[in-house]
């Protein structure tokens, strides 16, 4: 939950605020973070989800994610759909999705073979109609909030990493010394 809450602490209205930390924050639901598409990779300024801008404001999307942590249990997703593919990384809008509404879908759960306690799908939209107001900061700020977003969510990442290789290190010293004890 914190990459999708970070963003809408440091860039939502005080609206968004209340309506997507407050949930999350009392349990009442779980939060996504859709960045990843089956065919960019590691270069989210290729991504090929759309979001289309209508003549009312709001924002018709379609497209694919890929590895969505929580996306099977997600209520609330953060989305960065391209918004304006003519301007590269400035042309990314991230939204905020509720799975409940139509055009959201998710697909198989995907097998793993760590962090089983944190379900990741594919995501897909068809014809999801955003509203202007699902805006997460500004028009074309997306890749902006999403590598802030990313920049802090790598700390939780490296100190999970940390503490995962020194429970193995301290395994691999208590099985050294009990086979020292039994003369192995």
């Amino acid at each position: 939950n914190s990459l999708f809450c970070n963003g809408i602490l440091t860039h939502g209205s005080e609206q968004q605020k209340q309506t997507y930390v407050r949930a999350i924050a009392e349990g009442e639901a779980i939060g996504a973070f859709a960045l990843t598409e089956p065919q960019s990779g590691s270069d989210a300024t290729a991504m090929r989800c759309r979001a289309v801008k209508q003549a009312d404001g709001t924002f018709v999307i379609n497209g694919k994610k890929s590895w969505i942590t929580s996306g099977p249990v997600a209520k609330y997703i953060v989305l960065f759909a391209m918004s304006e593919p003519d301007k590269g990384a400035r042309g990314i809008t991230a939204f905020l999705i509720d799975t409940d509404k139509a055009g959201f879908g998710r697909g198989k759960t995907e097998p793993k073979l760590g962090i089983r306690a944190s379900a990741t799908c594919e995501i897909e939209f068809n014809d999801y109609v955003a509203q202007a107001e699902d805006v997460l900061g500004q028009e074309g700020e997306g890749f902006k909030i999403a590598m802030s977003v990313l920049d802090a969510g790598r700390i939780g990442i490296a100190s999970q990493a940390i503490g995962i290789a020194r429970a193995a290190y301290e395994a691999t010293l208590a099985y050294v010394k009990e086979r020292k004890a039994f003369g192995a």
